[in-house]
């Protein structure tokens, strides 16, 4: 289990994320001093409020179900059809 320090960033900014689990989860804000220092705040799709460190973890040094790992991609209609 690597240290939190050397996990990668996943989350910088509000917008929809995957857990470890599969749930959509939609973060609201990132806030407090520094990368490694900051908290994730969002919630569930049952409204359900949760906080995150910016790794996507939820717990320091343990992996979680609830656990932030991508970034939920917008589904649409697709690329415009030309022709």
């Amino acid at each position: 289990m690597y240290p939190h320090y050397l996990l990668p960033v996943l989350v910088e900014a509000p917008g929809d994320y995957l857990t470890r689990r599969g749930d959509l989860v939609r973060v609201s804000a990132v806030v407090g001093p520094g990368v490694f220092a900051a908290r994730v705040l969002g919630e569930y799709g049952d409204g359900v409020r949760e906080s995150w460190r910016t790794s996507g973890r939820v717990f320091y040094g343990v992996e979680s179900p609830n656990d932030i790992v991508a970034s939920a991609l917008p589904v649409g209609p697709g690329p415009a059809r030309v022709g």
